[in-house]
């Protein structure tokens, strides 16, 4: 659950500034949930209702994508507003960025709004894995906001647009459908923000189609219907060797790792790899990596990530992922080197200072254990594993003689 973080809403300033007007909301929310958003309500001194009426003074729509019903239509909400507009009410139909940074002034800071994730903690929030975030990151399908060495991060936005496309694969979709759509609107409609918000799938015939802010449903080119052809789903299993270039073999490899073909996707990046041998590219060697890895071959996992930080000495992630290779085969005291360059490169690594506890407990040294699990909870306090890590700072603190 994505929780907001905000200024002091205990002030008198702040309980009336909205002077008890009443706020109604409608749509999907990028910053926060729209029971978040209720609550911020309240503690802004105004009042949430349910549906708007004709004592209500905002009917705030939310950004992650059009507020629109199963029918392809405007929401109800909306529907109501508009008519109380029409009849002559004054309720004020504003956007989730309006309303915050206009009416409460959240956003002239946005850090209280929009907080920065890592991959790891985007992959705990949508519950799928690194692998699969990377794939779609490499397909173009969401985009970080920053990269600090070769360590991305990603706002409310990006994951609003992780969560539909998690939903559409969910659905049956295939990547090579939603990465070719995503296209198609990108160039139909190159203004368009987030369009992976705008993509909906009718779940009678598997159609992806583009849902228009009034409610009309288009698609991706920009025609009204659209059609796959059944062809055009299918994609070929075979690797073919000849005149493929780094880049085809790359895109390739990305595909079987989506369909857990291990083998299939080591030896594509094998063949990008072989291909830039004279100009190395770490990503490649730091994919392979994950993906020896996830084929259990741990040793072969180790020399890509080598070949990765040797490349690109502070690639972050890459030292990480040698860092958990070396501790799954049992060398503690290299891994405690490789994870301590980790944070050298980048102190707010959280997953590093993680890691590294773990095997400094493993090795027996509980205080310095102690010393990077709680590094870890300022790092990324609401994480699925912090209750566990305050339960081993627990069994720490309870263990150690009091000086």
């Amino acid at each position: 659950m994505l929780k907001l973080v905000h200024a002091d809403t205990d002030s008198l300033e702040t309980e009336s500034m909205l002077n008890g007007a009443r706020v109604a909301l409608t749509g999907r929310f990028s910053t926060m949930t729209q029971r978040d958003i209720a609550e911020l309500v309240q503690q802004f001194g105004g009042e949430h209702v349910s549906s708007p009426g004709r004592n209500t003074q905002y009917l705030v729509v939310g950004s992650a994508g059009p507020p629109l019903g199963g029918d392809g239509q405007p929401s109800q909400t909306l529907q109501k507003a508009r008519q109380l507009r029409a009849d002559g009410y004054d309720i004020e139909i504003v956007n989730e960025e309006q309303f915050l940074e206009n009416e409460l002034d959240l956003l002239a800071n946005e850090d209280q709004v929009r907080q920065r994730y890592t991959i790891a903690q985007l992959c705990r929030i949508l519950d799928v894995s690194r692998d699969t975030i990377r794939l779609w990151i490499r397909g173009g399908l969401i985009e970080p906001v920053e990269t600090v060495h070769r360590l991305k991060f990603f706002d409310f936005k990006q994951v609003s647009s992780a969560k539909i496309l998690c939903d559409l694969i969910k659905e049956g979709l295939p990547l090579s459908k939603i990465r070719d759509s995503l296209q198609r609107v990108r160039d139909w409609m190159p203004g368009m923000d987030s369009p992976l918000s705008q993509l909906s799938l009718l779940e009678e015939n598997g159609r992806l189609l583009v849902r228009m802010t009034d409610g009309r449903l288009a698609e991706p080119s920009g025609q009204l219907q659209l059609d796959f052809d059944e062809a055009e789903e299918q994609r070929s299993l075979a690797i073919e060797d000849a005149g493929k270039s780094a880049d085809e073999w790359f895109q390739e490899a990305l595909d079987r790792e989506n369909e857990a073909d291990y083998a299939g996707a080591i030896n594509a990046y094998e063949k990008a790899i072989a291909i830039e041998s004279e100009t190395e590219d770490p990503i490649l060697h730091f994919n392979l990596g994950n993906v020896l890895y996830a084929a259990q071959r741990l040793a072969d996992a180790e020399t890509q990530f080598r070949i990765a930080t040797q490349v690109d000495e502070n690639y972050v992630e890459a030292w990480n992922n040698l860092g958990t290779v070396l501790a799954d085969l049992g060398q503690y005291e290299e891994s405690v080197e490789v994870f301590e360059r980790a944070i050298d490169v980048f102190p707010l690594y959280a997953d590093a200072h993680f890691n590294l506890g773990d095997v400094y407990s493993s090795l027996g040294q509980p205080h310095l254990a102690h010393q990077h699990w709680k590094r870890y909870l300022q790092l990324d306090p609401k994480s699925p594993w912090a209750a566990d890590v305050r339960s081993r700072i627990a069994d720490l603190e309870s263990s150690i003689p009091k000086s």
